[in-house]
This record gives C-alpha cells, sequence and structure tokens, in this order.
C-alpha cells in the first residue's frame, strides 16, 4: 500500500531503527524523517512535491525539552490536514498524556519504553489501519462532494435511481430530448441594471430556481446555465427505453405559465413594466446524443453532446418571446392530445447535414 510516512523523534537511535524496520516491513511507503517540532512543522506545511501529502505522522511525544512536543505536532497536522492520521509514542509513566492525545485527535499511542520487533511490528500494524481509516475517510468526503455535485442536476427521485444503479452515469448513446429555455429581452434588462446589479441577481436566482424546479418536476436533468439560457435534457436513464418529448413540452408549457410571474415579482423593483419586455422562448429537439457524465474527478458535468444538442441549439433562434418551438423528430413522440401549429421546413442544417426539419409551435395540450 503506497503511502507517505512523517516520522518525528529527536534520538536519531530509535529514529533510524523505526525507519528501518518499518520500511522493511512496508516497502511501498515513503518515510520521511524530521527530529525537531519546528522541521517537522515545515514538512507539514510543504511536504516534499513528489510524494504529495503526509497520510500519517510517527511521533514521539517528548521532543527534546518539550515534554508535549508530540501534541504541537498533531494540532499542526490537523490543522493542515484534518484527515491525517497521527500515532504517539508515549511511555508508560506519562499514561495521562495518551489520554490528552485521543482528545486532540490522535489515532492511537504506542509505549515506547521497550522498542524492539514486538514495538515496531505494533507500529506497523496500527499505521496502515490509520491509513486504511484516512483512505476511508477521504472517500466518503469524495463521495459526498459527489453526491452535493449531483444534486444540482438531479431531482431527487432520479438521483435515488441513479446511487441504485451508478451506471446509469456512463457515457452512451441514448435517445434524448434536449430542451433550451431564452429570455428574449434580456440583454436590454441588463442595460437598464447596470446600477442594479442585485436586483438582475435576484430576478436570474427566481427564474432559474423555477426553470430548475420544473425540469424536475417533469423528470428531466438540468444540463447548464449559460447566462439567461437554460439547457435540460430528458432521457430513460437505463439506456433501455426510447425517449419521449412529452415531459419536455409539459416542462415548456408550465414554465409559459410561470415566467410571467417572476417577471411581474420583480418589475416593481425594476422600475414598472415600461422599463423592458421580456418574453421567455423555448426550443425542443429529439435525437441520439451522447448522454452520460463528461466531467472530470474535479467537477462533475452530467450531459448531452452531439449534432442533435447543436440543432436544438439552433432552433433557439427561431423561437420568438412566448413561443416553444418543437422539432418534427420531437413532435412525433409527443402523445397525440398536444396542439402544434405548423412553422414551416429547415432546408440547410448544419448539424445535420443532407436532412430537412419541418417546425412546429407548441400551441397546448388538449
Amino acid at each position: 500500500m503506497h503511502a507517505h510516512v512523517l516520522i518525528v523523534d529527536d534520538d536519531p537511535a530509535p529514529r533510524e531503527a523505526l525507519i528501518y524496520a518499518l520500511g522493511q516491513r512496508n516497502k511501498w511507503w515513503h518515510i520521511t524523517p524530521a527530529a525537531t517540532l519546528d522541521e517537522a512543522k515545515a514538512l507539514l506545511d510543504n511536504p516534499p512535491a513528489d510524494h504529495g501529502p503526509f497520510d500519517i505522522v510517527l511521533t514521539d511525544l517528548v521532543l527534546g525539552d518539550n515534554t508535549g512536543g508530540g501534541i504541537d505536532v498533531l494540532e499542526h497536522a490537523k490543522r493542515r490536514d484534518p484527515f491525517v492520521m497521527v500515532i504517539l509514542f508515549t511511555a508508560q509513566e506519562r499514561e495521562l498524556d495518551r489520554f490528552e492525545a485521543y482528545r486532540h485527535g490522535a489515532f492511537d499511542c504506542v509505549e515506547k519504553n521497550i522498542i524492539g520487533s514486538t514495538a515496531w511490528k505494533e507500529i506497523s500494524v496500527k499505521a496502515n489501519a490509520a491509513i486504511d481509516f484516512r483512505r476511508l475517510a477521504l472517500s466518503s468526503v469524495e463521495d459526498q462532494k459527489r453526491l452535493s455535485a449531483l444534486k444540482r442536476f438531479f431531482d431527487p427521485r432520479l438521483l435515488e435511481v441513479v446511487e441504485q444503479n451508478p451506471g446509469a452515469l456512463g457515457v452512451r448513446m441514448r435517445q434524448t430530448t434536449v430542451a433550451f429555455w431564452d429570455i428574449r429581452g434580456y440583454s436590454r434588462l441588463c442595460h437598464a441594471l447596470t446600477d442594479q446589479p442585485d436586483v438582475l441577481q435576484g430576478f436570474l436566482f427566481d427564474y432559474y430556481s423555477s426553470t430548475t424546479d420544473t425540469i424536475f418536476r417533469h423528470g428531466g436533468v438540468l444540463d447548464k446555465y449559460l447566462g439567461d439560457v437554460v439547457m435540460a435534457i430528458f432521457c430513460d436513464l437505463s439506456g433501455e427505453g426510447r425517449s419521449s418529448a412529452g415531459p419536455a413540452a409539459a416542462a415548456a408549457l408550465r414554465m409559459a405559465q410561470q415566467f410571467p410571474r417572476v417577471v411581474r415579482k420583480w418589475q416593481v423593483q425594476w422600475g414598472g413594466g415600461d422599463v423592458v419586455q421580456l418574453g421567455l422562448s423555448c426550443a425542443i429537439h429529439t435525437g441520439d446524443c451522447l448522454v452520460g457524465n463528461l466531467g472530470t474527478t474535479e467537477r462533475e458535468q452530467f450531459t448531452a453532446i452531439g449534432a442533435h444538442v447543436n440543432f436544438a441549439a439552433q432552433l433557439r433562434g427561431l423561437a420568438k418571446a412566448g413561443q416553444t418551438v418543437i422539432s418534427d423528430d420531437a413532435a412525433k413522440t409527443l402523445p397525440p392530445s398536444y396542439q402544434l401549429e405548423p412553422l414551416g421546413t429547415l432546408e440547410k442544417i448544419k448539424s445535420l447535414p443532407g436532412r430537412r426539419m419541418p417546425v412546429h409551435r407548441l400551441q397546448g395540450k388538449g
């Protein structure tokens, strides 16, 4: 098991003996020694770059004239990294000090009156247990961070599906409905509210919240915010079913009702309805997209990419304020209760060369 270990002891003989014994038992450890409290603190502040932060610190309780030097090392290590594991060496006559060590967060204490193979074996076993504990703790933290990140994009019901089947996040081709919401008149509003950034931010927050709630309510996944644009995807996370544009269409109709309420709430603060007229547009398209967790270890990003996503973005330009434009590919998946008005046919589609695409306006649901 790879690990970076700091050994702190002002007595060179036992320090070197411990380094040798632990090195023999743990071939994959990199052991860094420190002879003083100041040297230990300096190493904790700036660990050797080629070996990364310390996983565990093994320190004598008494360092020189400082009878509590090991506690100082422990406290400094924990300030630098709360998950670093620290084991202290104590003498039997200082048993009360071991409780002080535990109070400060020590993983364990080892008596050092008799240094020999038995003590070294005990230190090695306890150190390996501490390293395992550290990795388990760090893994748990990363899982919580990952879960918190995913909560931004998934409705709790969908997130439960993902937790039960992590493979649902795998990147694969899925028939997907992509929806874009766009505020018409937003640039003029930004200009009008140049001196009121807090008002603009509050309006955007309410708009994002309303849109996200609507997306989740209809089983969609929030893909991203792009200024005043919100992108969502609707697909079968199991990857086995076909996507219907019905949930996206239902979300578009609901947002058509919700958005004017958001605007009316904030019009009072930006000077009434005469400042700028706003309208929400929506574009919906269905096609095969590459969908999954396309993020990095630093940032989770469940998203869709591909030609059909690009075409859905192109449809945004056709939707006027208050309109929802839907492609024929998406319209064909809708239940018959949805009412559509033909808007014509797109003859030249850069993202889908060689294709013609009839386009419709979503009027409502019967």
